[in-house]
């Protein structure tokens, strides 16, 4: 007796010869939805008839409660809603598109194509000599003279506060006399400065705040007295990322980490726009992404991953993991809650904690894997799946994998993407339309089976097919040679035409329906 019976189908195992695959693995799946353990098919992407730049590259969905407004990048651009969930300027800090940037709601929704405006991260240093002049008497004998020096910052109208300008010249100073500071520095570039902050050390103690003036107001006469002197001077090390980062991500701990060849950085907590020197951190290889994780912050590199751990950005430490996986790809690495998912040469590596692991070598062989071209993957975290979109040079495509369903393939390509982390849409850029992944009508599937291969003078010549919905399209091989396409029509089971003399054994789904279960055997009464 010969009897084959499948009710939970899976994905493709590349690697593994159709005959010899387990029972449940799929010589061929494409576009199928393997999710509820039954053979049926993800629908089109829907068309959201809002029109895309061509050469757009990166896209990003902003404010998303006023209707939202479609940012488009002509680079791999990494975007980052500000740290604070009560903000309402809707504060986000773009990345990898020239300098760092960041935008909010009044500038970047005003018109097409958004981001209608920006402004450059960071605040300036206030460059050049202030002059200071001292009370033009002589000190009576009854007060006290103290040294002084100042500086001064510059803060912009959403109160953030950038590095102090040089120390002025000492002067003499006493409670009651005024110290004259003129030839104040009016700021230049693209910032948006609304004050300057003034702060004054006296016998080289600490600078203390002394009074805000205008951003364009270049004098100013200091007569506060030493006792009404206010809180210390925070931004000394605040100053403006660099210039030349490539990516960045947000942290846990308010922060962000970026990125300029093997140059790690990061700002202080709660304030992207102060980046302190002594902060950065040197790699031994160039990093080409970066993604959390519940163990830290994996960085992936051009040799061996790293993982980042700590919360003060002045103590993280980077520990280097003994795995010899580069990142092919930026746009491949893929947050999947406590781990990570890239594209290395060899296969998807996860990364978690201190191991990187080859996770797909059981599926499909580096060979295998490479004829993909992995350097092309633009990947996305979809119902706890890894979603990438490829480009070989011959075809473009999607896989999806997961460790226990293997890959699924797709017909469908995108050059772009953005996942809204509140409601889980993936939105596509394919061609010069906006989509949304698995919203449209469903797509035509295909799932053939493994080769069967059946003992001596024990042949399948009956089938049945249990489907939520008839007629169900079918097809079934002997020896790869096709015997026979039906439309099951219920049910019932239905008898295979004979064929002498053959070893193997092979089944096609094809359609839109869902199909519960298929079985084939040797009698009807061997059906369930």
């Amino acid at each position: 007796m010969a009897r084959i019976d499948i009710r939970v189908p899976l994905g493709e195992m590349p690697k593994v010869e159709d005959h010899q695959l387990s029972q449940n693995y799929a010589g061929e799946a494409r576009n199928m939805d393997l999710r509820n353990a039954t053979w049926k098919t993800y629908k089109a992407p829907l068309d959201l008839s809002q029109p895309i730049l061509p050469a757009t590259k990166t896209i990003y969905r902003y404010n998303p409660d006023s209707g939202g407004f479609l940012f488009q990048f002509d680079n791999v651009v990494d975007v980052i809603r500000g740290p604070i969930a009560s903000d309402t300027n809707l504060m986000t800090y773009i990345f990898g598109d020239g300098v760092p940037k960041f935008t909010v709601s009044s500038i970047a929704q005003t018109a097409a194509p958004y981001p209608s405006a920006t402004y450059d991260l960071g605040i300036p240093v206030p460059v050049g000599a202030i002059s200071v002049t001292g009370p033009a008497i002589a000190a009576p004998d009854d007060v006290e003279v103290v040294t002084t020096n100042y500086v001064v910052t510059y803060i912009d109208q959403f109160g953030a506060e950038g590095p102090p300008s040089s120390v002025t010249v000492t002067v003499d100073r006493w409670d009651g006399q005024p110290v004259n500071l003129s030839n104040i520095p009016v700021s230049s570039g693209n910032f948006i400065i609304a004050t300057k902050r003034i702060y004054r050390s006296e016998l080289s103690g600490e600078f203390l705040f002394v009074a805000d003036i205008g951003a364009a107001v270049t004098t100013y006469d200091d007569s506060v007295d030493s006792n009404l002197l206010g809180t210390v001077l925070p931004s000394t090390n605040w100053f403006a990322p660099d210039p030349l980062l490539e990516g960045a991500i947000a942290l846990p701990n308010g922060g962000i980490m970026g990125w300029n060849g093997n140059t790690i950085s990061f700002s202080e907590p709660f304030r992207p726009h102060a980046w302190p020197p002594e902060y950065e951190q040197g790699l031994d290889f160039d990093v080409v992404g970066a993604s959390v994780t519940s163990s830290g912050i994996l960085v992936a590199t051009t040799g061996k991953p790293y993982v980042i751990t700590g919360i003060d950005p002045s103590s993280m430490g980077a520990d280097k993991i003994d795995a010899i996986q580069a990142c092919v790809s930026r746009r491949s690495i893929v947050d999947m809650g406590g781990f990570a998912i890239y594209a290395s040469s060899d296969g998807l590596v996860a990364a978690g904690g201190a191991e990187a692991k080859l996770i797909s070598e059981d599926l499909i062989t580096p060979e295998q894997f490479r004829a993909l071209n992995p350097a092309s993957f633009d990947a996305y975290r979809y119902d706890e799946r890894y979603l990438a979109f490829y480009d070989n040079g011959v075809d473009q495509g999607a896989l999806m994998f997961s460790p226990k369903e293997g890959f699924i393939f797709f017909d469908q390509f995108a050059e772009a993407g953005y996942v809204d982390r509140e409601t889980g849409r993936l939105y596509l850029k394919q061609g010069t339309a906006l989509t949304a992944w698995n919203e449209g009508a469903q797509l035509e599937g295909r799932w053939r089976s493994k080769l069967f291969q059946s003992p001596q003078d024990q042949f399948l010549s009956v089938a049945k097919v249990d489907a939520n919905s008839y007629p169900q399209t079918l097809e079934f091989f002997r020896d790869g040679i096709s015997i026979k396409t039906i439309a099951v029509q219920n049910n019932k089971g239905f008898r295979l035409p004979s064929r002498s003399r053959y070893r193997d054994d092979q089944f096609e789904y094809r359609g839109t329906g869902e199909v519960t279960r298929v079985q084939l055997a040797s009698s009807m009464s061997e059906l369930i």
